[in-house]
């Protein structure tokens, strides 16, 4: 299991019909894994169950690509030559996922939010090597919407 926990963020005042998380720039090379996501809860741990009640605010999965086969630059992702390139994005280039937490988010009262993103392998786990990185993103943004 890899965890990452976020800074404080601000709890929107105003009213919102939805309320999305948005992971950005998710790299999908190796493993696929899930992401279990709570809500002020940073001790939340590999025991930690899918109860309202311990912050819990939903899952995301990785459908990762494995281990690359190709030759040396194979899985290299290349840049477009420039905003008229019309070639298909790289298959490995980052991706972005979201994650509804609209009930999950009505449950926390004023004050700061915390973010705590647990990673576990999708399949059997190939070993307990607690420094085996899985979960790899860009940035996270709380979305939401009127």
């Amino acid at each position: 299991m890899q965890r990452w926990v976020s800074e404080p963020m601000r709890v929107p005042e105003h009213e919102y019909l939805r309320a999305d998380l948005e992971f950005e720039g998710v790299e999908h090379r190796g493993d696929s894994y899930v992401i279990r996501v709570y809500l002020n809860n940073p001790r939340a741990g590999a025991g930690t169950g899918e109860d309202p009640a311990t912050g819990y605010a939903g899952h995301v999965t990785v459908f990762a690509h494995g281990e690359c086969w190709g030759d040396e630059g194979h899985c290299d992702v290349v840049e477009p030559v420039s905003p008229f390139d019309r070639t298909r994005p790289h298959p490995l280039t980052p991706i972005n996922l979201s994650l509804t937490i609209t009930e999950a988010l009505r449950r926390i009262e004023a004050g700061p939010l915390t973010v705590t993103a647990l990673a576990f392998p999708a399949g059997p786990d190939p070993g307990s090597d607690e420094r085996r990185r899985m979960m790899s993103f860009a940035e996270l943004t709380l979305l939401t919407y009127s």
